[in-house]
């Protein structure tokens, strides 16, 4: 053949046909359910593929701005649809995501666009506006502006409030106000999202988080309202931590005396409430007292000693005479006369004891014991003499313990059991429910899978040949057998296709094949 005579068309032609003979050649050798599964897994990776670049394919939101009112995410959205870049609201509008790589450069545009600009006012911009005309009292009220709005700001981003209103009183700050003892205090206003409400750890939040905005200003000066009105921040620190020890300490104590109760009366057979007040400040209690020794008699201590001691020696007259306004001096002889004074000072010893009693101290303790039934050789009595002594009661301090006998009822334990043995046989169904579709699940996958089984070995096995009618009997013979003539079976020549049958198909393919080969070229 010439080379002008070649054809890319034809030969492009042929290599298809010779590409689609040999994948029919290839596909032939699979059987139906070989087929029908390679079929599924090639449709199953395609989804899967197809799902995961459209997952991958999509971007992932990160939150914007939360919180917002319905001005600042209009206004945002706004700006976002003007820009091209997407946008997804949640949480009712107060909530706008955008791709996660846009979040840093979208917050510095709104910013530099003032948005968002919830409060009351722009926060410390405000103060951009001040001029030096401006006079102290602006400048005054403006700094509290700003404040107010930076805090409202901040507490608006804690979860579940949709609005704050913050009010600071400033003392005077003039040069002129001597003695001014004023210190500075706070109002927050919170308005809560529906059905949400705040912990007493996020109200102490919030109160710290405004003390420490404003110069002097204490969280016990803060008041937090909700929009119902209800104040939020009565339950301070102390009284919060004093409430904690209280519940801990009756639990405590309730634990200790039923497991005593268990130990005499049987489990179940006691049922116990303590109600512990503690002290919520520090108290200090001064003592003062007499030394005592140990015969009981107060202690002396002399403080200080004073000794005189007076002498008069000579010769003459003896004073001496009738008492009077003027004393005549009689009497004669030698005089010798000697005095000693001692005075001596004794202190009783006196001390004086102070005691600081911290806060949690219990102040008040009640107990109350009800027991279904006594058993033998306990009496009420013996009982309240234990649990008091276990409990630690005390009379003058005001303690009360109750210990009473009477039968419990019992409808509540039948309800728990029929409860807990609803529960049970529910979850038994559940649990049989869901054994039952697995089964089925694995009935039907066997099912289908010797279905295709059978389709294909039935493929696989060659067709039955069709019986040889067999031939008549053969009519008795009164003669021996050895006078019957012998029978022989003639086999068919090497060359038939009865004698190759395997040799005779593959030629009869050979055939096809090129008989096709030579139609399409």
């Amino acid at each position: 053949m010439a080379l002008t005579d070649y054809d890319p068309r034809q030969s492009a032609n042929r290599a298809m046909s010779k590409a689609r003979d040999s994948f029919r050649r290839f596909s032939d050798g699979f059987t139906p359910g070989q087929k029908a599964v390679t079929l599924a897994a090639i449709v199953g990776f395609v989804a899967v593929v197809a799902i995961f670049a459209s997952v991958s394919g999509t971007p992932t939101y990160s939150p914007l701005f939360t919180n917002l009112t319905a001005q600042d995410a209009a206004a945002i959205t706004a700006k976002l649809g003007a820009s091209g870049v997407p946008y997804q609201l949640s949480d009712g509008g107060a909530a706008i995501l955008v791709p996660a790589p846009d979040v840093n450069k979208e917050r510095l545009a709104m910013a530099a666009a003032g948005l968002p600009s919830s409060g009351s006012g722009a926060g410390l911009s405000l103060l951009d506006k001040e001029g030096i005309t401006t006079s102290n009292f602006t400048q005054q009220a403006d700094y509290q502006r700003a404040i107010q709005d930076e805090i409202e700001t901040t507490i608006d981003s804690i979860q579940g409030i949709e609005g704050t209103k913050v009010e600071i009183v400033l003392p005077s700050a003039s040069a002129f106000a001597l003695g001014n003892a004023q210190t500075p205090s706070a109002s927050v206003l919170v308005d809560l999202s529906p059905g949400a409400s705040l912990t007493s750890g996020e109200v102490q939040a919030i109160m710290h988080l405004t003390a420490s905005a404003v110069p002097n200003l204490t969280p016990a000066n803060v008041t937090v309202v909700d929009s119902a009105g209800t104040l939020l921040s009565a339950t301070t620190a102390g009284a919060q931590a004093t409430m904690s020890a209280a519940n801990g300490y009756d639990a405590s104590l309730e634990a200790s005396l039923t497991s005593m109760l268990d130990q005499i009366l049987g489990p179940g057979k006691a049922e116990v409430q303590v109600t512990a007040t503690l002290s919520s400040a520090t108290t200090k209690t001064t003592s003062h007292y007499l030394e005592l020794n140990n015969a009981g008699a107060p202690v002396a201590t002399p403080s200080s000693s004073n000794t005189t001691k007076t002498t008069y020696i000579g010769t003459g007259a003896v004073p001496g005479g009738v008492l009077g306004t003027n004393t005549v001096a009689t009497g004669t002889g030698n005089s010798n006369y000697a005095k000693t004074t001692i005075d001596n000072s004794y202190a009783t010893g006196e001390a004086t004891t102070t005691t600081s009693q911290p806060p949690g101290a219990v102040s008040h303790l009640s107990v109350s014991v009800v027991v279904s039934a006594l058993p033998k050789h306990t009496t009420l009595a013996s009982l309240r003499a234990a649990v008091a002594a276990a409990a630690g009661i005390q009379p003058g301090r005001g303690d009360t313990l109750a210990v009473v006998s009477m039968p419990f009822s019992n409808s509540q334990a039948a309800q728990a059991a029929k409860a807990a043995k609803a529960a049970a046989a529910a979850k038994a169904r559940a649990a049989l429910d869901q054994l039952l579709k697995i089964a089925a699940v694995a009935v039907a996958i066997l099912f289908a899978l010797l279905v295709i089984w059978r389709r294909s070995r039935a493929r696989r096995e060659p067709a039955p040949v069709a019986a040889l009618p067999e031939p008549p009997p053969m009519p008795l013979s009164t003669t021996s057998t050895a006078q019957l003539p012998a029978i022989t079976v003639e086999r068919p020549p090497d060359g038939t296709i009865e004698a190759n049958p395997d040799e005779a198909a593959r030629v009869l393919r050979s055939w096809l094949t090129e008989s096709r080969e030579s139609r399409v070229s």
